[in-house]
């Protein structure tokens, strides 16, 4: 499963650094629920990080969910389209990333700037009912950060690619 820190934020609780050595200020609002679901998660998915944080991800959040190190996805070593660029479409950019590094394997891809890759999977496959199912990416685009549903919508996905009821 590829993720990145956005799509974790919540509104229930504070985490990051205010003004730390590297001068970032991380603080944004974490579900305290999050770090039991990610644990869940992890049953059924690899986890990788897929954000444009790359490796900080394992630094600044990883211990936050109780997680060890996880792979990365470098994005900065694909170079982003003229049109990816101008119409500020993030999730298309990182696409292109996470495809090959998936391996033809099964996986979902959290990413809040992703309804845009949404739709344009949908077009390419002319079914405006699209729906991902194993042979398929499961896409979300939360906008508050992971939610109940996208939970059960992540489980059910990982459940059902490695062949178990999907019955929650």
């Amino acid at each position: 499963m590829h993720f990145s820190p956005e799509e974790l934020a919540a509104t229930s609780s504070p985490f990051g650094r205010e003004g730390d050595e590297t001068g970032l200020d991380l603080r944004f609002w974490l579900d305290p629920r999050t770090r039991v679901w990610v644990q869940h998660l992890s049953e059924y998915y690899e986890l990788v990080w897929a954000s444009t944080w790359e490796h900080l991800a394992n630094v600044y959040v990883s211990p936050l969910l109780g997680l060890g190190e996880l792979r990365v996805v470098e994005h900065s070593k694909v170079k982003p389209t003229f049109g990816e660029v101008k119409d500020h479409n993030v999730a298309l950019w990182k696409w292109r990333a996470i495809v090959p590094f998936a391996e033809g394997r099964n996986f979902a891809f959290v990413d809040d700037q992703a309804a845009p890759l949404i739709a344009l999977l949908r077009a390419q496959r002319g079914d405006k009912k699209w729906e991902p199912g194993c042979g398929e990416p499961l896409v979300l685009a939360p906008k508050y950060g992971l939610s109940g549903k996208e939970m059960i919508d992540l489980l059910a996905f990982g459940r059902a690619c490695a062949g178990i009821d999907v019955a929650l």
